[in-house]
């Protein structure tokens, strides 16, 4: 009876482990570290992270390419799709010396354009716009 009783335990154990483990590796990352401002031009990114990251927005997209740009007032990870010509401008979060990413601020699109900040019309220093093809804004509310 007590051999029952322990593989019983056992088993509850490792389902409600698996349960957990489980529900938390589907959830997208509120907030990922992505560069230092000592080091801007380094990405501590992974393609991978960041596609994962994107599915906060209620959206897929296969990303290829990533950098750091800096406008007048803020910091942006430029990525390109893999197979298509969209150019996203994820706005970073600085606190203290490090860069975030952050499902809070706003991710920019231009259907098409360069893989620069160029791509994008700029107001008061921040990303108001496209030069070429559509705009568009996502932001978690």
């Amino acid at each position: 009876m007590k051999l029952i009783l322990n593989k019983t335990s056992l088993l509850l154990l490792l389902l409600c482990c698996i349960l957990t483990f489980g529900a938390n590796a589907q959830k997208a990352p509120d907030c990922i570290k992505t560069a230092k401002i000592s080091r801007p031009t380094m990405v501590l990114l992974s393609v991978n992270k960041l596609n994962a990251f994107y599915k906060n927005f209620n959206e897929t997209a296969n990303f290829k390419s990533m950098k750091i740009v800096k406008s007048e007032l803020a910091y942006y990870l430029l990525a390109t799709e893999q197979n298509g010509s969209r150019v996203f401008a994820f706005e970073l979060e600085l606190k203290g010396k490090k860069l975030y990413l952050n499902k809070m601020l706003p991710v920019q699109t231009c259907s098409e354009g360069e893989f620069s900040l160029d791509t994008f019309l700029q107001e008061n220093g921040k990303i108001a716009g496209c030069r070429i093809g559509n705009h568009t804004i996502k932001q978690k509310q």
